[in-house]
């Protein structure tokens, strides 16, 4: 459909719209959120370290993210669960041991 006007952006700009674009950005927001929970002392720097390697567009499933997605109504909880499924392969842990869990609606050091 076109825009009256030619006010549409190029199509070459739309890629802002994208859904590579749009995970990336919640990627960025995850990836802030535990740089900033480490500087205030409400996570460990190690911990928010692994939370920054692990919250890239090449460990998140899309398909399961966008199927999360429509089950609850928002993407965050499926991209929160992908980070998380990420995380342990960052952080330097014995074999089973779990270190992060669920909190304030983000992936956060857990019991």
């Amino acid at each position: 459909m076109a825009v009256p006007g030619g006010l549409a952006p190029p199509r070459d700009e739309l890629g802002i719209f994208s859904r590579v674009a749009c995970v990336n950005s919640w990627l960025a927001a995850e990836r802030g959120l535990a740089l900033s929970q480490a500087a205030n002392g409400v996570i460990d720097m190690p911990d928010a370290q692994a939370i920054v390697a692990a919250a890239d567009a090449a460990n998140i499933d899309e398909e399961i993210l966008w199927s999360a997605a429509r089950n609850v109504g928002y993407p965050i909880l499926g991209l929160v669960r992908e980070i998380g499924r990420s995380v342990s392969d960052y952080l330097c842990l014995p074999e089973g041991v779990r270190r992060f869990g669920w909190g304030r609606g983000r992936v956060v050091p857990g019991p």
